[in-house]
């Protein structure tokens, strides 16, 4: 599915279950009493007031998450870098280059992967084999030259720690149960909503698709924002560095 589908389709359906949200809080007022008691207002308040809060904090994590991933990919790319550039130290340099270059396709192909975390693991998990075999060229061809092993597999270990840091910044997303809290909760503040409504003698239908909308496109936004590459979202900044370390190393 596009980038334009997915999203259309979160949007769509988010707003849909809204309109019925709505609509269910509108039916439950008008079979309630004409008269308000006490506190209602009050009550209805507090829960948006408790989503707009919940739904703040979400946006700031997953904005925080998003700086993550981009600074992950691209202190990958400098770190990729490094350690090419110190494979001239090696006494057979020619050896371990080619190496490089399959562990970047390696790194790139889990990139494009992405949101598949399952597909992306796989690629990751062969540019963990290939990375093993640069350590392993890398101790050889630093055999009797010490200052040189040390710079070299210092750069090395760095490169694959670093690694293994964005794998994980890939991985972490806002929780699945407080994820699907905000739903029911943007969900109980849509029946209040709509109950609220149905004071008016004539049922204000664009404000009700109106308030749909606006629920239904912050919850998309923000499920876009925690899934980079899955929408329109991207990492363009940290792509520019991998994919120009790539043309260096070819």
């Amino acid at each position: 599915m596009t980038p334009l589908g997915l999203i259309l389709t979160v949007l769509l359906g988010t707003a849909a279950v809204l309109v019925l949200c709505i609509e269910l809080g509108h039916r439950i007022g008008k079979r309630g009493s004409h008269e308000e008691p006490p506190g209602i207002s009050t009550v209805d308040a507090a829960v948006f007031a408790l989503v707009g809060f919940l739904l703040s904090f979400a946006f700031s994590g997953a904005q925080t998450r998003l700086e993550t991933r981009r600074n992950a990919l691209v202190q990958e790319a400098n770190a990729i870098g490094t350690a090419y550039l110190r494979t001239d130290l090696l006494s057979e340099p020619g050896a371990v280059q080619p190496l490089y270059r399959e562990f970047l396709e390696a790194r790139i192909a889990g990139q494009q992967a992405l949101p598949d975390l399952t597909a992306a693991g796989k690629e990751w998990e062969r540019s963990g084999l290939i990375g093993r075999q640069i350590w392993e060229e890398s101790v050889l061809g630093t055999s009797g030259k010490e200052a040189d092993r040390r710079l070299v597999l210092d750069s090395v270990n760095q490169m694959l720690d670093q690694c293994t840091v964005r794998e994980v910044a890939a991985r972490t997303h806002l929780p699945m149960p407080i994820l699907g809290l905000l739903g029911i909760l943007t969900a109980i503040a849509a029946v209040l909503a709509g109950r609220a409504m149905a004071q008016a003698k004539n049922p204000p239908t664009f404000h009700r698709l109106i308030l749909a909308a606006v629920f239904a496109l912050v919850l998309t936004a923000l499920v876009d924002l925690e899934h980079p590459r899955a929408g329109f979202i991207r990492l363009e900044s940290g792509d520019t560095a991998i994919y120009g370390l790539q043309k260096l190393i070819r």
